[in-house]
Parts: structure tokens; C-alpha cells; sequence
């Protein structure tokens, strides 16, 4: 559940705070969040989450320090995250339980759930390269599985609106197994669509770097060459009028004036990971010339098109006002100082938010809402946290956070049943 993305939310913990993260009034986000995510939500469930994540921040800070794993606290962002990223966190706390007795079995993808006559979860089977192997549970069987952005028949059911993306990350372990293991089981589906975090990045990979200034509102144009949005909207929407044109992606266009234009634009913060644009341009993501029209050219749009988008922009700014998509001035620089640059942005899906509805413990719910014993879901295989069609960034790293939180809270609860 923590191995991919740069933070992990924690809401109130004393730790965070004293670190100078922002404090977060919890009526006020769950009220805003609720309505960010359609009336969607799983009320109880996300309250949970508020209420537990502080407990669940000072534990994971004390199992870090324990596991020699450096947690980071970006303050004043209400969050953690681990030096070596996400997976250097994952590692090492299931290093850590290994030295306290836990038995853990790599490459071994659950593929059925152990049922009894009564209906209750009582195992899982596995598969590993020496055969089948049948784990019984003795409390529980906790789903954990991820999402599943790479099963195309799944996103095809709940979630088509992410059909024309590839997945972001690789290798395509996430695949959905839990969620089928688990209506196989009798569980009940949070109701379609489900909510997607599609994010721009430079091309299909693992996430160590991206082209830098990816959330920046430089001039955005299609395939064809042409504008076709405000380019300041919320940078987890700018995908929907992108999805439009053939390739799903769409190009930054600025000028050489761009360093002193960016450190302009208000929040335009992006993540730590962020490469240098000469190596881009280098490697073959990013372009530079001297003209528009050879800008055009070896990015590969129609010099027409181009250069009369350009030369529409800059009569915006000029003017002082967007007539075309209202961008707010402050986005606005011209574009006619040598070099032009020009960043192609494929978007592509970060994960799936949706999931088996289960109550406020975690305990996975047929489809009359009544829980299945011994079977709970944590992270993204679990449904209710997120409504909507896209996933919504009213705290950052929620989607890790309550992944964590809730994987700390059925862990602590089941060891106490």
C-alpha cells in the first residue's frame, strides 16, 4: 500500500504538529471533502480516518526510527514520507517483522479466498513459482492488493473514463486480484464509476524523475498544435479536456523568459523529484529551438497551427484578458523571446480509488451491507473514502494516508479481538 506515490497524509498527529504541519480543522475538510467527492463518501468510514490518523502517524514515525528507515516530514504539508521513497518505507517495516517473527512470501499473488460453510473468510490461497500454497487466518484476511489500473476488462466495468490512459506505474502488478478475490467471496462493489487520479507525467515508467514545471499553466496545446483549455484549472482535471484528442497528451509551450515567469506563478510547487529540463530535451521529452516554426517542426505539429496559436496567445496577454478560456492574468506570460522550449505531457493513471464497500472497521460487506467475517480491505482495494470521477486533492497524500492509517488500524484492532 505505500509503495508508490510521495506522501502519506497524517491529519493532527502531535509529531506533525510540532513539526510546523498545517493544522486541520476536521468538521470543516470533512464537510468540504464530502462535497468535493459528490456526497459519495463512506461518512463513517472517512471519519475514522480523521480520527485515527493521529494515533497512526506517531506509530509509523516510531517503527521507522525503529526499522532505520528515515521518515520525512515535508511541514508545513501534514504528511510523511521516506528517504528512498514510498518502497524503501515498505521494505523496510516488512524487514522489521521479520525480525519480529513474521514469515513474509514474495512473489506469491493471492488468487482465492478460503470460505467456509457459514460464509466467513478463513484463508487465502497463493500461488508461487512451486505451486499453490493455503494461508489459514486465524483472526482475519486482510486485502491489501493495490488498485487495478492495469486490468482493462476492470477499468472497462467501473472505471472507463481511464480506457484511454496507460498506467503510470510498472511492472503492471496492480491488477485488481484483491477486488476479484473478494466478490468471489460475496463482496459488495462500491457502485460505478469509480473515482481515478489521473496525473501528467513525461512518458510511462517508474516515477524517479519528470520533466521539471509539470503543473505549471504554460500554454497548453493539442496534437494539432492548437489551445484547448484553461491551463490554470485544478491540475487533477486538465486530463478531461486532454482525453479529447488522440494521443491523450498534451505540450507545454514557453519561452526563454520562462525561469523568471515561473518564479512568478503562485503555487506552482512541483514534487521534489522534478529532473532538469536540459536532460529532458536530451533524452528526447522535451524540445528547443530557435523560432516557432522550428519548435514545430522537430515536436512534430503543424507549423500553421502553431505559430497562430502563439501569436493568439500573446495578443491575450497583450490585451490583459483571456477572451478564449479566462485564464487568470497572473498565468499569462508572452511567448517571443528565443529559445522556445515545448514539454510533451502524456497523462496517464496513478491509480484507482475505488473499491469493496466495507463499515467503519474495514470489515468487507456483501450486498445487503452486512459484514463477512474475517475479511477486511485497507488502501485501494477498499471502497467508500472517495466519490466522484476524480480523485480530489483537498489534503495531499490522502490516497497513501489512509492506506497506512487504516492498515495500522486493523493490524492494532485485530491483534486486540
Amino acid at each position: 500500500c505505500l509503495t508508490h506515490g510521495n506522501f502519506c497524509a497524517v491529519i493532527n498527529s502531535p509529531e506533525f504538529t510540532e513539526a510546523g504541519c498545517e493544522t486541520i480543522d476536521v468538521d470543516e475538510m470533512m464537510k468540504q471533502f464530502n462535497a468535493n467527492n459528490n456526497n459519495l463518501i463512506n461518512w463513517s468510514l472517512v471519519r475514522r480516518y480523521f480520527d485515527e490518523s493521529p494515533e497512526s502517524g506517531s506509530w509509523i514515525l516510531k517503527k521507522a526510527e525503529e526499522a532505520g528507515v528515515k521518515a520525512i516530514i515535508p511541514a508545513p504539508i501534514p504528511a510523511v514520507k521516506f528517504e528512498g521513497k514510498q518502497i524503501a518505507g515498505a521494505k523496510g517495516m516488512a524487514d522489521l517483522a521479520e525480525q519480529k517473527g513474521a514469515e513474509v512470501f514474495f512473489n506469491c499473488p493471492g488468487v482465492q479466498l478460503v470460505v467456509d460453510g457459514s460464509g466467513a473468510v478463513t484463508g487465502v490461497i497463493g500461488e508461487s513459482a512451486n505451486g499453490y500454497i493455503q494461508f489459514n487466518a486465524k483472526k482475519g484476511v486482510v486485502l491489501a492488493t493495490g488498485d487495478y489500473g492495469n486490468n482493462r476488462d476492470m477499468l472497462a466495468k467501473w472505471c472507463p473514463g481511464a480506457l484511454p490512459f496507460e498506467n503510470f506505474y510498472n511492472p503492471p502488478y496492480n491488477d485488481g486480484e484483491g477486488h476479484l478475490m473478494g466478490l468471489w467471496a460475496g463482496a459488495r462493489m462500491q457502485e460505478a464509476p469509480h473515482p481515478k487520479m489521473v496525473h501528467v507525467h513525461h512518458y510511462v515508467g517508474d516515477g524517479d524523475k519528470n520533466a521539471p514545471m509539470r503543473k505549471a499553466p504554460w500554454l497548453n496545446v493539442n496534437d494539432y498544435g492548437d489551445r484547448f483549455m484553461d491551463e490554470s484549472t485544478l491540475y487533477e482535471h486538465r486530463w478531461n479536456q486532454a482525453v479529447k484528442y488522440p494521443d491523450v497528451h498534451a505540450t507545454q509551450i514557453f519561452d526563454g523568459n520562462y525561469e523568471q515567469y515561473y518564479a512568478q506563478m503562485p503555487n506552482q510547487v512541483d514534487p521534489a523529484n522534478d529532473g532538469t529540463l536540459e536532460d529532458f530535451i536530451e533524452w528526447g521529452f522535451a524540445f528547443k529551438a530557435d523560432s516557432i516554426e522550428e519548435l514545430a517542426k522537430v515536436a512534430d505539429f503543424p507549423a500553421d497551427h502553431l505559430k497562430a496559436t502563439v501569436e493568439r496567445y500573446n495578443e491575450l496577454v497583450a490585451g490583459g484578458r483571456d477572451d478564449d478560456y479566462m485564464k487568470p492574468m497572473e498565468f499569462m506570460y508572452p511567448i517571443d523571446t528565443p529559445p522556445f522550449y515545448a514539454i510533451r505531457r502524456q497523462y496517464v493513471i496513478s491509480v484507482i480509488t475505488g473499491g469493496l464497500e466495507v463499515d467503519d472497521n474495514c470489515n468487507v460487506v456483501d450486498e445487503e451491507w452486512n459484514p463477512i467475517p474475517g475479511l477486511y480491505a485497507v488502501g485501494n482495494v477498499q471502497g467508500g473514502m472517495f466519490g466522484g470521477t476524480d480523485y480530489p486533492f483537498d489534503i495531499t497524500g490522502l490516497s497513501l494516508g489512509r492506506a497506512m492509517t487504516f492498515g495500522y488500524v486493523v493490524g492494532r484492532d485485530l491483534i486486540k479481538a
